[in-house]
């Protein structure tokens, strides 16, 4: 809903994608040896090639999920693949990241390899991205998940979440970081700053949000201030959200289940109490017609993006006397 950015971050992460691309252009080029089997062979073969590629290190060879579950014969598969195909896959790594670094949400998924697929899944975001060393010897910056957060969180001064505006993330046990595009279909960009956001617990699952489905088209916090889009209705003590002729917004609204989150019982009484409590402070001792909508708008703004229920309060004002 709240409109966002994430500047701070793509400085960073701009880094670890120069990594990413290094070890693309490196499987490359040991795809195209006839004997690369006999190399692989050689213990030491890709612990040497690393180490003479930059941005890339030895010492991620030894970064292993599980002892069943090893990165040194991941990359193995992944080199012997067909150089044609390593090719094309790099193109829609560029591509995909590419779009989705200028906001345009609205990509085809297509096919990856498996093994492709999984050193991005679980490697390059979930392994990789919580390594010190990575960052401080690699990337040449500090950096953890925890970082990413408070400096998303700070550069947009919002503590509130963007996606449903109903539940903070300033407790960081209730902040995920949340892929906007999932990465089990877009795998290429998992690691790309504008389809990483911060997001509360109940939006980052598919019961109760988004889950790993997505609509097309549609937009992001990082397109608009989807909020200012929204129309709220109060009838028969509910609050329902009225159907939007924007495809993009209404696949938004689908796609978090946000109907049915202001349907619930607790949010639906979280609101109306918190737009009661708000308005009487307003109001004062003043007559009511001196109330000023404006300066009470911008208080619930400001309140709102450390607490959320702004763009519900502001809507429900005209039900006021009702509520």
């Amino acid at each position: 809903m709240w409109q966002v950015n994430n500047e701070v971050n793509k400085t960073v992460l701009i880094s670890y994608g120069v990594l990413i691309s290094s070890f693309f252009r490196l499987a490359i080029q040991i795809s195209k040896q006839s004997n690369k089997s006999t190399l692989l062979a050689d213990g030491d073969f890709l612990s040497n090639e690393f180490k003479k590629t930059a941005y890339l290190d030895a010492r991620l060879l030894t970064i292993n999920i599980s002892a069943q579950d090893q990165i040194k014969p991941l990359i193995e598969e992944i080199v012997c693949l067909n150089t044609t195909i390593l090719k094309e896959q790099f193109e829609i790594y560029k591509y995909q990241n590419k779009e989705v670094s200028n906001k345009n949400y609205n990509l085809v998924q297509l096919q990856h390899p498996d093994c492709l697929k999984k050193i991005f899944k679980d490697y390059f975001y979930t392994k990789f991205f919580g390594i010190d060393w990575i960052w401080s010897e690699l990337i040449e910056t500090e950096y953890t998940r925890s970082m990413f957060k408070t400096n998303f969180k700070e550069e947009n001064k919002l503590y509130v979440c963007s996606y449903c505006d109903t539940d903070t993330i300033s407790n960081a046990r209730n902040a995920w970081i949340e892929h906007f595009l999932p990465k089990s279909k877009f795998p290429f960009i998992s690691c790309n700053p504008f389809n990483l956001i911060p997001s509360c617990t109940a939006c980052n699952v598919a019961g109760s949000g988004k889950g790993e489905n997505i609509k097309n088209p549609i937009v992001s916090q990082y397109n608009r201030q989807i909020g200012d889009y929204l129309e709220f209705e109060y009838e028969d003590g509910e609050i329902l959200i009225k159907n939007n002729t924007d495809d993009n917004i209404e696949n938004f609204i689908e796609l978090l289940k946000l109907r049915n989150r202001y349907k619930e019982e607790s949010v639906n009484s979280r609101i109306l109490s918190t737009l009661k409590i708000n308005y009487s402070n307003a109001l004062g001792q003043k007559n009511k017609n001196d109330f000023n909508k404006d300066i009470f708008f911008d208080f619930l703004h400001d309140m709102g993006r450390n607490n959320g229920l702004y763009f519900v309060q502001k809507d429900l004002l005209k039900y006021i006397d009702e509520i």
